[in-house]
């Protein structure tokens, strides 16, 4: 049984501590045969222009929600491009997958 092509937009930080971890999730898409996109390339658009055009395209939008910035209450904020883009893709009724 084949797998259903899905396209996503894959929302994660390009932190250097973080690159292991977007490999593990790139790793499991490219098994269920999920494409997963993000705008670590060159683009002539700027970088938030450029998710929002593709989040828009996408079938759905996957999240790394890695820790940031500690809160006084001990909880941490993820990045703020992941938080935009997660608001985005809310807002335009797209199918969101988060990974704390």
């Amino acid at each position: 049984m084949n797998s259903a092509n899905v396209d996503v937009f894959f929302s994660c930080s390009f932190a250097e501590e973080d690159k292991k971890l977007n490999e593990f999730f790139y790793a499991i898409c490219n098994a269920l045969d999920i494409r997963g996109s993000n705008v670590s390339g060159a683009f002539a658009q700027t970088p938030p222009e450029k998710a929002k055009q593709m989040i828009a395209d996408s079938q759905a939008l996957l999240a790394i929600c890695t820790r940031r910035t500690e809160m006084r209450d001990g909880k941490y904020l993820m990045p703020d491009a992941v938080h935009d883009e997660l608001s985005f893709a809310v807002g335009k009724d797209i199918p969101v997958l988060m990974f704390f």
